[in-house]
């Protein structure tokens, strides 16, 4: 350590003025804070489009009665994941690995517990107990199943 030099600092000096490093950190800072608050606008978006698509197509197939639950869960399901990994992969998170086999099975994993999640619900909120319908029922799960997957997709699937 140079003679006069506080303990904190580093015996070499920094090649570049503490200006430049304030204002990189101050400019890193900056952009972590637009994206965090972006990709929350960006999904809250493309998961409104999402959602209403797919409930559309729900609520068309509960009201039809050609459909089991199940069935009609699983149509617009498909739908919600093969039109949401696009969206959110590329759009929201950003992400550069959106064709890897990993993600793919990891978004499907998620879906495939959110179709199983959405049956059940549909199925115990339109029960004789509860007795909403099975329309009113879909309508109910759609919050409780968007937070769950933005959280996973954020933390495992697309890792932002």
């Amino acid at each position: 350590m140079q003679k006069g030099t506080p303990s904190w600092q580093p015996a070499v000096p920094d090649p570049r003025p503490h200006h430049t490093v304030r204002a990189i950190r101050a400019e890193t800072a900056a952009m972590l804070r637009i994206n965090s608050t972006g990709r929350k606008r960006r999904f809250g978006a493309a998961g409104l489009i999402n959602v209403i698509a797919t409930n559309i197509l729900l609520q068309i197939l509960l009201a039809s009665h050609l459909t089991s639950i199940s069935t009609a869960t699983i149509i617009s399901q498909t739908f919600n994941g093969i039109t949401g990994y696009a969206l959110y992969g590329k759009w929201v998170f950003k992400s550069s690995n959106i064709l890897t086999w990993q993600n793919q099975a990891t978004y499907a994993l998620l879906m495939t517990c959110n179709w199983i999640l959405n049956t059940l619900g549909i199925q115990i909120l339109s029960s004789d107990g509860i007795g909403l319908s099975r329309n009113w029922a879909a309508a109910a799960m759609i919050t409780p199943l968007a937070i769950l997957s933005y959280g996973i997709q954020k933390l495992i699937i697309f890792r932002t």
